[in-house]
Order: C-alpha cells, then structure tokens, then sequence
C-alpha cells in the first residue's frame, strides 16, 4: 500500500481545478489532471474514489478556505449590519486575491455536481450563516424571509459585483462599494 503524501494530494486538488477553471467539468478527465499535477492516473484514486469525489474534495476544501477567510477578521460582537458588511468586504477580497477557487466555486455551484453527488448532499452554507440570519430576525433586525432568500439577496449583489470587477467590466470603488451594499442591507432589513 501506498503512503499517501499531503503534497502530493493537494497537487492534484489544485491542478484539477486548474483544468476546471480553464476547460469546464465536461472536459476534465483523471488523464488530463494526471498530466498536469505530474503523476500517473492511478495515483490520483490513491486519494479519491473516482472523478465526482474529487471533485467534491475540491469544493469541500475551497468552501473551507472560504469560510476560514470570511469568517477569521469578522467581529461578530458588532451591530448585524457591520457584521454584514465585514462579510462582504471579506467575500470580495477572497474573490479578487484567489480568483482561482472563487472561479471553481462559480462553476461548481452551477453544475449538477451541486445538487446531488453519488457521495451524498453538499452544504454551501455553514452554520455561521443561519445563526447570524436567525438572530437577525429575531432581533427585528431582519425581515422574516425564508433564510435562502436572505442569503440571496445578501450575497448574489456582492458576487456580481466581484465578477465584473475581476473580467474589468467595473472598478469597484469605495463609494460604490457603499452604495452596493446599502442596497443590499435595505433588501434585507427592517
């Protein structure tokens, strides 16, 4: 048996999703991601079960460098609507400094691997999340939405805004950044 190496098996993350970003999930094959990490298509199912775990691994480690850059310099103490904002503010520059997994993310949650893999359901949002939407509403700080509509219209603002500013459709200034934002609270709060 084979001793499995970190290294190596982060290789083969980023180079997988290297070849996603650039050719879809339609084009992808273990030969292909083999050839760009460096190693043979055996090594791969060394440290996953076929395609669809792989890239389910992938989604699952960039959900948590996500999460990880979101919510490590958001002050939760703070009034929701600051704390919304830190989020956003977060999100964006996770966007624009590691465009790479927020491209990934873009594709995958946009694929039919989102939905339902043979590996079970995949969670987009953490706990995190619902808490600060629950405490929101019950504060009456928040309007009583269903939490997803919430989250979409707290979030799908900022993910359009980070798109087109990264293809350089729009240099998102301060100014507007504050005035995006504001619409977006106003869309959820009292």
């Amino acid at each position: 048996m084979r001793i499995r190496d970190d290294k190596k098996r982060e290789n083969i993350i980023s180079s997988a999703m290297r070849i996603i970003n650039e050719y879809g999930f339609a084009d992808i094959s273990m030969n292909k991601i083999a050839s760009e990490a460096g190693v043979s298509p055996a090594t791969i199912y060394i440290y996953f079960l076929d395609k669809e775990d792989l890239i389910k691994n992938i989604f699952i480690s960039v959900k948590s460098d996500l999460e990880k850059f979101l919510f490590s310099k958001v002050d939760f103490n703070s009034k929701l609507e600051v704390t919304v904002k830190e989020l956003w503010k977060n999100f964006f520059d996770f966007c624009t400094e590691q465009k790479d997994k927020f491209i990934f993310l873009e594709q995958f949650i946009h694929s039919p691997s989102a939905n339902k893999t043979k590996h079970g359901k995949l969670n987009f949002f953490n706990d995190t999340f619902t808490k600060l939407i629950n405490n929101g509403k019950k504060s009456g700080i928040l309007k009583n939405l269903p939490d997803d509509i919430i989250l979409v219209f707290a979030l799908s603002p900022i993910i359009q805004l980070a798109k087109s500013h990264i293809s350089g459709e729009i240099n998102l200034t301060s100014k507007n950044f504050q005035l995006a934002f504001q619409s977006a609270w106003d869309a959820i709060s009292l």
